[in-house]
């Protein structure tokens, strides 16, 4: 169906595969017709009839044809189902799948969706938006550089800093956790990771020490078990504290 000669390929998605020969790459269709020419320096999977493909340098959007839906101008893209993150010079943005503009390109950094919300970042301070832009609550929190990672949305729920302390939120800004601890992992209806004292122990949902302050680290359960460390080796436990 495609011969022989190609440096990459893809996989199908949506009917069609990406390959690429000598830097280049475009899209066959499952008879191995050249469907969208070799004119873009990177490309990826077809998702819901749209493509993210890199020429110049800069990325754009295409859909199934080829046909640019956003035009390779952008430093970088993260896609979602409803829209795109995007990069402009040295500013992000958010644009709609049909190229509307949903928030100005006046952020220092824009994270990817999780649970409905992403964290924009301005003025050394960020605060969470929905998909379509809108600052999901009021409450804005200082941003470090581990801000994007840790304090995304996981679930339903994140992890918040304030005031050096750690606490957990839900998507529409409410404490579930109060900002109480040096550090913390997940949160868990049952038992959440947790550290006061550079021990780790586990709270359950009324945030009361369900697992006493002992552990080195301590993980998040999965199924009922959690790996927890001490000065020498890792152990698993139960939901009970027994050694497993």
């Amino acid at each position: 169906i495609i011969p022989i000669l190609y440096e990459e390929l893809g996989a199908f998605s949506q009917g069609l595969i990406y390959a690429g020969l000598d830097g280049k790459y475009g899209y066959f269709n499952e008879s191995g017709e050249e469907v969208v020419p070799f004119n873009y320096e990177t490309v990826f999977d077809f998702n819901q009839n749209k493509a993210i493909v890199q020429q110049g340098g800069l990325y754009g959007v295409i859909n199934l044809l080829g046909q640019p839906l956003l035009p390779c101008s952008y430093e970088s893209i993260i896609p979602d189902s409803a829209n795109y993150v995007v990069k402009k010079g040295a500013y992000f943005g958010l644009i709609s799948a049909g190229g509307d503009t949903l928030l100005d390109f006046e952020y220092s950094s824009i994270s990817s969706f999780h649970s409905g919300r992403a964290i924009a970042v301005k003025h050394g301070k960020y605060q969470y938006i929905d998909y379509k832009g809108n600052v999901a609550f009021k409450q804005a929190y200082e941003f470090t550089p581990s801000t994007l990672n840790y304090s995304s949305f996981n679930r339903g729920f994140a992890r918040v800093k304030q005031k050096g302390k750690v606490g957990i939120i839900d998507v529409d800004g409410q404490k579930v956790m109060p900002a109480i601890f040096m550090d913390m992992g997940y949160y868990d209806e049952v038992l959440t990771p947790i550290t006061k004292t550079g021990k780790w122990g586990y709270a359950n949902a009324k945030v009361e020490l369900a697992i006493p302050y002992q552990y080195n680290y301590a993980y998040n359960f999965k199924k009922g078990f959690a790996v927890v460390e001490d000065d020498t080796s890792k152990a698993l436990i139960n939901v009970e504290n027994e050694l497993v």
